[in-house]
Order: C-alpha cells, then sequence, then structure tokens
C-alpha cells in the first residue's frame, strides 16, 4: 500500500504547529517561574486555598463553607490539592494549566478560522498581555471559567463543516463545567450559539440562513447542546442544598449590585486599565478585523459580536474588577491575529511590507509610553511586603489543630493551619452585604487560637473587633501598625 507524499501546503503547516507549542512551552515555563513564591497575589487566592483545605475536612460548601461562586472550581482545586498535596504550588499549577489549555484553544480558533500563521500570533499577543500573565498564575476561578468557555467555543469551530453529535455534547458539556466555575462567561453563549446555527455538512447544500435555523440539523445541534450542559449542569449541583445555592450564588450577589451603584464612566475607567497596558493587542484588533471584514466577513460578524456583547456586559456589570476583562481579550487577540491574512499580499508587495512595519513599530511606541494615573473605589493596592514574619509567627504561637482566624487567609494555609470553615471568605462584598456580621465572625471565632486583622476587612466589623481586644492579647511584631494587628488567646494562667 502506497504512503501519498505530503503536499507543500501540509508542510507550510509544520512551521505555525511547532511555533505554537514552543510559545506555549515559553509561556509555561515564565510563567511557572517561582510559582512557589510567598507573597499573597491576590486576596481571594487564600479564601479559595482555605475553602478547598476546609472542604477536604469534611465541610460542605454553601453550609459550613461561604462560596458566592458555583461550586466546580473548588471542586476540582479540592481534587488537585488531595492528589497533589495541600500546598500553594499545587493550586497555581492548577490554573497555570487551565491558562495553557486556554491559549491552546485560542490559537486553534485562530488557525481554523483565519490561517495556519495566525495561531501563533493570537497565542503571543494574548499570552503576553500583563492580565492574562498575571492571572495565569492566581488560584481563582476565572482562568479555569474561561478556559472550560474557550475550549466549548473551539470545539464547536472544529464543528462548522463536520457536525458529528459528539461535538455538541462535548461544547455543551465544557461551557456547563465554566458556567459552574464562574457565571461570569455566560455571554459567551453568543457565539457558542452562532456556531451551533453555522455548523453545516461541507457536502450538502448550503441554505437560506432563516431556513438554516429551523432545519432537522441545527434543532438537533442545539438540542444536544443545550442538553448536555443542563445534565451537566444538574449532576454538578445535585450534592449540595438548593435554597442555600440560590441564596450564595443567586441573592448574594443582587445584594451586592445594590451597595455597589452601577456607574458605566467608572466601569469605562476600569476597562481602561486593562487596555492601557495591551494597547498592541487592542489597536491591532481593530486592524484585524478591517481585514477580516474585506476577506471574511461571516467570521468578521461572529468576532464583532463576541466583542461587544462582553464589553457590553463589562461595562453594564458591578462591581467590576479588571480581571473580569478576561473574557473580552480572546476575541480581541484572534481579531488581531487575523492580520496574518495579509501575509501573502505583504510578501508580493514590498511597499506596504515597509507601510505595515512602521504601523507595528508606531504600535509598539504607543504601547510604551506611560499610561496615565488612573484611580477608582476599587484600585486600592495593599504593599506588597513580605508575609513570612506573619506565617511564623502563626506557627510559633499555634498547634496544627489549631483555628487561626486572618482576613488574609493566604497566611493561614501557608502556616499549615485551619481557618473557621465560616471565615474563609471574609471580603469586603460579604461583610457589606451584611452575609457576614459581627455576631457572625464571634461565633466563628470562639475557639480560635489567634486572629489577624491584615486588610481592614475584618476591622470592617467595630463590635467584633472591640471582643477580640477584650479576650484576646496584642502580640507586637515588626510589621505592626493601626491595621495590621495580631492577637493570641489568653493562656488559661
Amino acid at each position: 500500500m502506497s504512503t501519498a507524499a505530503p503536499t507543500s501546503a501540509d508542510s507550510r503547516n509544520h512551521v505555525p504547529l511547532a511555533l505554537c507549542i514552543l510559545l506555549l512551552l515559553a509561556f509555561a515555563a515564565f510563567i511557572g517561574w517561582n510559582l512557589d513564591e510567598p507573597f499573597t497575589q491576590d486576596f481571594d487566592e487564600g479564601v479559595y486555598l482555605c475553602s478547598a483545605r476546609s472542604s477536604m475536612d469534611g465541610q460542605p460548601l454553601f453550609g459550613a463553607v461561604f462560596s458566592s461562586q458555583p461550586p466546580m472550581f473548588l471542586r476540582i482545586l479540592t481534587l488537585a490539592l488531595h492528589i497533589g498535596g495541600d500546598t500553594v504550588i499545587v493550586g497555581r499549577l492548577l490554573v497555570l494549566f487551565f491558562a495553557l489549555a486556554s491559549l491552546a484553544a485560542v490559537g486553534w480558533m485562530a488557525w481554523q478560522i483565519m490561517s495556519p500563521a495566525a495561531a501563533p500570533l493570537a497565542i503571543l499577543l494574548w499570552g503576553a498581555t500583563p492580565l492574562f500573565l498575571r492571572h495565569a498564575r492566581i488560584v481563582q476561578a476565572e482562568m479555569p471559567a474561561v478556559a472550560f468557555s474557550l475550549l466549548a467555543i473551539a470545539t464547536l469551530v472544529s464543528a462548522r463543516h463536520n457536525p458529528t453529535a459528539i461535538r455538541f455534547v462535548c461544547a455543551g458539556v465544557l461551557f456547563a463545567l465554566g458556567v459552574y466555575c464562574k457565571l461570569l462567561v455566560v455571554p459567551m453563549i453568543v457565539p457558542l450559539s452562532a456556531l451551533v446555527v453555522a455548523a453545516w455538512p461541507s457536502t450538502a447544500t448550503k441554505p437560506a440562513f432563516f431556513r438554516r435555523i429551523t432545519s432537522p440539523l441545527v434543532l438537533r445541534n442545539g438540542v444536544l447542546f443545550v442538553g448536555a450542559g443542563l445534565l451537566t449542569g444538574i449532576l454538578g449541583l445535585y450534592p449540595w442544598d438548593m435554597p442555600s445555592i440560590y441564596d450564595q450564588m443567586v441573592e448574594y450577589h443582587l445584594h451586592a449590585k445594590q451597595l455597589y451603584t452601577l456607574d458605566r464612566a467608572e466601569n469605562a475607567d476600569i476597562l481602561l486599565q486593562v487596555v492601557e497596558p495591551s494597547m498592541v493587542l487592542v489597536l491591532l484588533s481593530f486592524a484585524g478585523l478591517v481585514c477580516v471584514v474585506v476577506k471574511k466577513p461571516l467570521a468578521a460578524l461572529w468576532l464583532g459580536g463576541w466583542i461587544l456583547v462582553a464589553l457590553a456586559f463589562l461595562l453594564d456589570h458591578t462591581p467590576l474588577f479588571p480581571r473580569h476583562a478576561l473574557i473580552l481579550q480572546p476575541a480581541l487577540a484572534i481579531a488581531a491575529a487575523a492580520n496574518a491574512l495579509w501575509a501573502p499580499s505583504l510578501l508580493k508587495r514590498p511597499w506596504i511590507l515597509v507601510l505595515v512595519g512602521s504601523w507595528l513599530v508606531a504600535l509598539i511606541l504607543l504601547a510604551a509610553l506611560p499610561a496615565p494615573e488612573r484611580s477608582h473605589k476599587f484600585r486600592k493596592h495593599w504593599p506588597e511586603v513580605p508575609e513570612i514574619e506573619a506565617v511564623r509567627l502563626i506557627q510559633e504561637h499555634s498547634q496544627p489543630t489549631d483555628l487561626v482566624v486572618s482576613d488574609q487567609q493566604m497566611q493561614v494555609f501557608r502556616a499549615g493551619r485551619h481557618v473557621p470553615p465560616q471565615l474563609c471568605d471574609t471580603s469586603f462584598v460579604r461583610i457589606k452585604s451584611g452575609y457576614l456580621t459581627d455576631d457572625d465572625a464571634i461565633r466563628a471565632s470562639e475557639n480560635a487560637q489567634m486572629i489577624i486583622f491584615w486588610t481592614g476587612r475584618l476591622a470592617a466589623l467595630p463590635r467584633y473587633a472591640t471582643w477580640v481586644e477584650s479576650h484576646y492579647r496584642l502580640l507586637p511584631f515588626s510589621e505592626g501598625s493601626d491595621e495590621r494587628k495580631i492577637y493570641v488567646r489568653e493562656s488559661p494562667d
């Protein structure tokens, strides 16, 4: 039996594929370097890790452990800690895995929608953004949720000309897993729905749009996608008390929206914080969309819809944080990678190559300009000081079986101690919305060996702070201040 010789097109595809693999390995090495650094990357890191530790001890989510997010990420994190060990690096490696999966999905979509040459460009442009580099190593639910959603979209991108049933089932399961990591990714249902309609056998005659959306094939695909997603969601929520899930996942966020009045101008300012250090990506995405409109108008319509829906959601969301822009950046990266479609024309016209080269240099210089200082009520930076001394004091003044309370939960996790499950989350939003009161904190702290005020969150409970002062002894330490205090339970003597 003879083997067909590879075509020149297949040979050319080896180069972008090799570049994609090398870029993924380079990002893995760069992001994974010093992954176990002792600094707290974000407040939520300690919340998720301590919640997972409590879950490992048998404390139920949405019961003893307060959880304002769907349970999937905490379940995955708990499993990872069971397998790899109860350490920070295991949690961060888990998030890094999802970050690399996100990059691979974006590269695959750029390859399929644009061209093979666009794939490494999409990976590079998104992976090099400060927002991605930061959240690819932070133990939070955003990156896993985005990864599952992007993998679902990539699965349906592959189904456009080969709409087998298994692809839609897999896409439904993946998107449900993303939603059940964090509800933030719900707007991605729009590009997914468009792909369900777009899927059509390459050998079949393509009907008009309005006949297509009512065709038996599209209806079957939609039923498979939605059915698989709903079944995954039902199975994912089955073990827990549904009223508690609704209270903490839905009612809690409704209370938060009432506390943080929607301000679209302020939301736009937050998004500009994300745009300013990633100006090359944003400007290249505009140029890429122009290219796609010329060469692939349907793809331009799909990408434009994804970008507009994500922008509208972010401008209307409250409270908004810069990390939420992770649902927007992948579409921008695919659009920016579309500039690779100009490559054949550029090689034939040197003057255009010079023009585009000048344009790229201008973009790089523009991105290098110092961004203006911006401030808003969410941009409060805590100084990055070593917390090694706090961890050391926890280990010196408590036993491994003791409970330790802190509003910087990473300290307790690194010290190998346990937080009372009711106080794994001491966020400002939870306190302001009334889901953590002075009485709740006092009851949860009655058996604690140490109580640490570090970020101002527990100090927002005045009666609790007074109770701590009357029952615990203030421990002096070099990082102590009016805001940072460490209390130790008085000995029986």
